[in-house]
């Protein structure tokens, strides 16, 4: 709720009325949350995607070494994909970018964050997902 409102005093400087309005912005807030959401997540297989990764791992590094710790990263391609892709149709390619996102991330420890990587043109493309392993 977004609220406005204005006192109006008497001679004696009491609030004696008060004017206002009360805004429901949810819908306005649900859409804000949508758009920073689709800003760092693939909209296909809804994992982070390369700038949650970068922001991510900026923020990791720079905590390594303060803590003196260490942080991993692993990187998967699935060189297979333009062949499904191009044989059987891109509904079928993007239904075997959704399982095998589904699938890496039933891999992934709850320490690990699955990234999805797509360059180039979303039906040309070679696949990769980087895997963040999170310190702890």
């Amino acid at each position: 709720m977004q609220q406005n409102g204005e006192y109006a005093y008497d001679a004696q400087g009491r609030a004696v009325l008060l004017t206002g309005t009360m805004l429901d912005i949810t819908e306005r807030k649900e859409a804000e949350e949508r758009l920073a959401f689709q800003a760092t997540h693939d909209l296909m297989t809804g994992l982070p995607n390369r700038r949650h990764l970068l922001n991510d791992l900026a923020a990791r590094l720079r905590r390594t070494r303060h803590e003196g710790s260490s942080v991993g990263l692993v990187s998967l391609a699935v060189d297979c994909f333009t062949s499904v892709d191009g044989t059987l149709g891109h509904e079928a390619g993007d239904e075997f970018i959704g399982c095998a996102a589904q699938r890496l991330t039933g891999c992934c420890g709850a320490s690990s964050t699955l990234v999805y990587l797509q360059s180039g043109d979303l039906r040309s493309r070679s696949t990769s997902w980087k895997v963040h392993m999170r310190n702890g």
